[in-house]
């Protein structure tokens, strides 16, 4: 499929993932190594092609930018524990490998916002943390609900004391 893709003349490809949680142990928060494996696997046939890749959360259903209190810290820890393994795993490719926090994340008032801002700089340190190419790969981060309405939530300053730090 990759070599076809290829073929047709693309250099880039999304691969949205889904489903790290249930593909993670409940106690430990431990994604199975298999998965990991074949998502690196399926990167390096695109690596190897000479294609950019994008890997993202997709629709995860973890990801509640309206939640609160217990379920919110529950929120952060699984972002923060699915991004420092993905990246671990992936740290050694070079910049044709780039990560996207989420897709399509459901927020539209300055609260969500601030609950999706807040993922997305867990992400950034997550990955950031995992050393090796990671220190500077390309992430993608998206505004609320995709909107470029909402995007003005992210502009330096729009949300006190909450700047992306670590980009």
């Amino acid at each position: 499929l990759i070599d076809t893709l290829k073929e047709a003349g693309f250099n880039a490809i999304r691969i949205p993932c889904q489903y790290w949680v249930s593909h993670a142990n409940h106690a430990t928060g431990e994604i199975d190594a298999a998965w990991l494996d074949r998502i690196k696997e399926v990167i390096q046939y695109c690596v190897n092609d000479g294609m950019y890749v994008l890997l993202n959360d997709h629709h995860d259903g973890f990801m509640d930018c309206r939640a609160t209190g217990a379920k919110l810290d529950t929120v952060k820890a699984i972002q923060k524990a699915i991004w420092e393994q993905v990246a671990t795993k992936l740290r050694d490719f070079d910049e044709h490998v780039m990560f996207a926090s989420s897709n399509e994340p459901d927020a539209n008032d300055l609260t969500s916002s601030i609950n999706l801002h807040s993922f997305h700089q867990i992400f950034i340190n997550a990955v950031r943390s995992t050393g090796g190419k990671n220190a500077y790969r390309t992430l993608v981060l998206q505004a609320p609900s995709t909107s470029l309405d909402l995007a003005s939530y992210f502009a330096p300053g729009a949300i006190p004391g909450m700047p992306y730090d670590a980009v």
